[in-house]
């Protein structure tokens, strides 16, 4: 066993190094001695593929993929022999089972950006690429490929990308499933961290924070590069009864007064039963004091986005809505009892409030 590892090590470092043809030699003689060695295998197939014989590529990597099944990286470099065979629909199949198998493999969304360019949906595409940078932002082929095919889009006169074919709402429906089948992970617990602003794992609550969850992101803002790109009062993208929880930071007092109900009916639809919505958001009567002790403009405390003073509480971060960013407002707002009210009247049940410095907190549960 130890030979056999010191072979495969032995022909990864000449593939490195692109000694291609020495790197074959060794991948060859460990399946002399064991024929169905996985990593064997599926190396020989990309030593074929770039050596330019992609039926051979093909059949090679399928037959590690007997083996081991739920191996991301097989089935990529299947998609790339299978694309550099001109069979575009099955690469597009196997880069679709990579991202099932890992959601946040960032070569197979990059992968399935390529496929979609070819076949000319820059819609799709730009999503993809959007998707690998905002997984690694350092990411170089995604943002030189993001930026050729939103000149690309700019070309044919497309500022928006979902409005690249006269078909868009169908290319948004297929990238809604696209996102539905592949940012559901078996085995996981799934929180829906809606508002989610710019990645960052420390804006995920706590409890959230382990093993046994996993995150999808969606913000009305694309800027962001949520995984989901939609209003909270329009989550159609998500299927109903598809997440255990649905994670609210500081987002609800954004809506109107009227849109809350709706927002929090869809917070409800997209639960599975059982399931709990946690929301936190600014708490008026702690605010209250500072407006009767008239001091509305201090600075309460220093946020990563910079002070926070009483009105920034009470109608949104000025700063950032100087800046342009309107999407920071507060458009209405909360007490305990306003906001187990509301809840309560969108069907929720098991209702928990408390608080914490200048916030309130709700937890709420599907029937």
């Amino acid at each position: 066993m130890k030979l056999m590892e010191e072979t495969l090590a032995e022909g990864i470092a000449c593939h490195q190094q692109g000694e291609v043809v020495k790197a074959v030699d060794a991948y060859r003689r460990i399946l002399e001695e064991e024929p169905e060695h996985a990593d064997a295998l599926h190396l020989l197939g990309v030593c074929a593929m770039q050596l330019g014989q992609f039926d051979q590529s093909i059949e090679l990597i399928k037959r590690a993929l007997g083996i081991q099944p739920e191996t991301a990286t097989y089935y990529n470099n299947l998609t790339a022999a299978y694309h550099k065979n001109s069979e575009l629909d099955k690469a597009e199949e196997c880069c679709l089972k990579a991202i099932e198998i890992k959601p946040d493999f960032t070569d197979a969304h990059n992968s399935l950006g390529n496929l979609y360019r070819e076949k000319k949906d820059l819609a799709n595409a730009k999503l993809q690429y959007q998707r690998v940078i905002s997984i690694d932002p350092d990411y170089p082929e995604a943002i030189n490929s993001l930026k050729q095919v939103e000149e690309e889009l700019i070309s044919l006169g497309v500022t928006d990308s979902s409005t690249a074919t006269d078909e868009s709402s169908s290319e948004n429906q297929f990238h809604s499933k696209i996102l539905n089948d592949n940012l559901f992970q078996a085995g996981k617990k799934h929180v829906l961290h809606v508002g989610c602003g710019g990645y960052n794992p420390k804006m995920l609550n706590e409890r959230y924070r382990n093993e046994e969850w996993k995150e999808i992101r969606l913000d009305i803002n694309k800027d962001v590069r949520p995984d989901i790109l939609a209003s909270l009062t329009d989550m159609s993208a998500v299927e109903s009864n598809s997440v255990d929880a649905v994670w609210s930071s500081h987002n609800v007092e954004h809506l109107y007064a009227h849109d809350v109900p709706i927002a929090l009916g869809e917070f409800l639809r997209v639960l599975k039963p059982g399931g709990h919505a946690l929301i936190t958001l600014p708490d008026l009567q702690q605010i209250a004091e500072y407006i009767i002790e008239d001091r509305l403009d201090e600075v309460i405390y220093e946020s990563p986005i910079g002070p926070i003073t009483g009105v920034d509480f009470i109608f949104g971060h000025g700063e950032s809505i100087a800046q342009g960013n309107h999407y920071m407002q507060h458009l209405t707002g909360f007490t305990a009892t306003s906001l187990k009210n509301c809840l309560g009247k969108a069907g929720f049940v098991r209702l928990n409030a408390w608080f914490s410095p200048f916030n309130l907190w709700v937890e709420a549960f599907k029937p």
